[in-house]
């Protein structure tokens, strides 16, 4: 599989109806640093979602029923008109309350949702993404599932 650059796949992201993808890894990667490294290249937001639940205790104390629906809510109170990027890390602690059909529901937002913003959803390998075609290429034809090893930025 080639590298793909990302700043050039984030370009085309904006342009697309369906701009939402995931970039996933095994621990300890650098999926974090390159997080934050796209925030260098493009204006946006970084949403450390472990650091949202430890600084409120209503959604600490009820992480085990913080299921897709409401992290969807939460990802949408993050919308703001000016700002076209959010990247959302620091989220495999949620997701691993989840069944495998409440993960299932999170992709269909990841993969269905249109709105102004491109999410880029940052997270741990799991199986069911590997082992099924859960989010739709982009209209060029481009994973918006991306392995940490299929992409890479500057030089």
């Amino acid at each position: 599989m080639k590298c793909m650059r990302i700043e050039e796949f984030i370009e085309e992201q904006l342009k697309e109806r369906y701009k939402h993808f995931i970039i996933y890894g095994s621990p300890m990667q650098g999926k974090t640093k390159f997080a934050k490294a796209i925030l260098n290249i493009f204006t946006g937001m970084y949403i450390d979602l472990l650091n949202v639940f430890e600084s409120d205790s209503n959604k600490k104390n009820n992480i085990d029923i913080f299921g897709p629906s409401k992290l969807i809510l939460l990802i949408k109170e993050y919308y703001e008109v000016d700002i076209k990027i959010l990247v959302i890390d620091q989220m495999d602690f949620l997701i691993n309350t989840w069944s495998e059909n409440e993960f299932r529901e999170f992709l269909v937002f990841v993969d269905q949702n249109q709105s102004n913003q491109c999410c880029i959803f940052i997270m741990h390998n799991y199986r069911i993404l590997e082992r099924e075609k859960l989010i739709k290429d982009n209209d060029k034809g481009n994973k918006r599932l991306l392995s940490i090893f299929e992409i890479h930025h500057g030089g």
